[in-house]
């Protein structure tokens, strides 16, 4: 039996799904219920890599890496970041899958110049493979 909940590498939309199986007459001889709560993710241990550029008094973002967690009914799969520095902006790719009860450490080198000294908002959108935003994480940074 399949249960189809999305395409490929895309997370699966919270929900009720049904599962029926027929025999060959079309005679119902399985029904099933399973609710999936949505995505239920957590982001601990962000660690950002930057380097001070001394003739630009400016810092420049090197690598992030952070561990992910989920805790909920469903995988999520992975398929890029959108992070933003302040009001600097950029994409990675990161093709991950974490699947429910797991966890992950996730490290990805950047470039990303000009970041100004002192505190930023920083902000990392999980995206899929539907280039849907399935979750988000913010924080504020003081580059060093």
């Amino acid at each position: 039996a399949l249960l189809h909940m999305a395409d490929p590498y895309v997370t699966p939309m919270p929900g009720t799904y049904t599962l029926s199986l027929t025999d060959a007459s079309g005679k119902q001889i399985v029904w099933s219920e399973f609710i999936f709560s949505e995505v239920d993710a957590s982001i601990s241990e962000v660690n950002l890599t930057w380097e001070y550029v001394a003739y630009a008094g400016r810092y420049t973002l090197y690598g992030i890496s952070f561990k992910l967690q989920n805790t909920g009914h469903l995988p999520m799969y992975i398929d890029g970041a959108q992070v933003t520095v302040g009001t600097l902006a950029f994409e990675t790719r990161i093709d991950e899958v974490v699947l429910p009860g797991t966890e992950k450490t996730i490290y990805r080198t950047t470039y990303i110049t000009g970041i100004a000294p002192g505190s930023a908002k920083f902000v990392l959108r999980l995206v899929d493979g539907a280039d849907d935003v399935f979750y988000t994480y913010s924080s504020t940074v003081i580059p060093s």
